[in-house]
């Protein structure tokens, strides 16, 4: 990974970069040993367009071995209240390959892969709001939905089978909230908790049309304690 920022003004900020990744995965299975890559570049502007107002606009160039070209852009527009809180709406586009374990691995009574998947692709929109409560309490809420078309899921080849595998979903819309709150109880402890909302619906080309996900988990409930101290990071979630 290489990133360079640049300056161009005191209301303009720009950061450009190039990624590179190759991944090998030897299928226990057959014996064969697959490779993908993906050369990928992007360029980040943050525009003050006013004292309390920042645009923040984007575009990604994926080129993927396996799966050619992509371009993704991105727009977020932020709005500052005040020293402590700020509220932003964005919209991206997505595109996301298979993993080389979904695409090559397969792992004896547990899952199947699928070199034929097809990578997501669609759009998503989040609006969201940060504060303090505090000097030492952050609490953030958000709201989302995206859809995505071929998205990848895992689903059992027949009934009671352990065996799994994943494959594309025709489309898929998520629609969600977030909630989290931060606070630091002294220099060395952080506790934080969340709690997530989503619902999922997926259209399996049937003609059923939009059908709620039954593998979906619709609340997730978190809470842990971070220490931090030295060179050392302890999390317990």
């Amino acid at each position: 990974v290489l990133q360079q920022n640049w300056e161009l003004s005191s209301s303009h900020k720009l950061t450009g970069g190039l990624e590179y990744y190759d991944i090998e995965v030897n299928d226990i299975m057959d014996g064969n040993i697959n490779t993908a890559n993906n050369k990928a570049g992007y360029l980040e502007d943050r525009w003050q367009i006013a004292d309390s107002w920042q645009l923040n606009s984007g575009i990604r160039y994926d080129k993927h071995s396996k799966y050619g070209s992509e371009v993704t852009p991105n727009l977020a527009l932020n709005k500052k209240f005040n020293s402590d809180s700020n509220a932003y709406l964005s919209w991206g586009k997505v595109f996301n390959a298979p993993t080389m374990d979904q695409l090559y691995k397969t792992v004896p009574n547990m899952a199947v892969a699928n070199p034929d998947l097809k990578p997501e692709t669609g759009d998503v929109v989040t609006l969201g709001y940060n504060t303090k409560l505090s000097d030492k309490t952050n609490v953030s809420a958000s709201v989302f939905s995206s859809k995505i078309n071929d998205a990848i899921d895992w689903i059992y080849l027949e009934d009671g089978d352990a065996f799994k595998t994943a494959v594309n979903i025709k489309s898929e819309k998520r629609r969600g909230l977030e909630l989290s709150v931060d606070h630091e109880l002294n220099d060395a402890v952080d506790l934080y908790a969340s709690y997530t909302y989503q619902q999922v619906k997926q259209d399996m080309d049937d003609g059923k049309g939009y059908i709620d996900d039954p593998l979906n988990k619709p609340n997730v409930f978190k809470a842990g304690v971070k220490y931090k101290e030295n060179n050392w990071l302890v999390n317990l979630t």
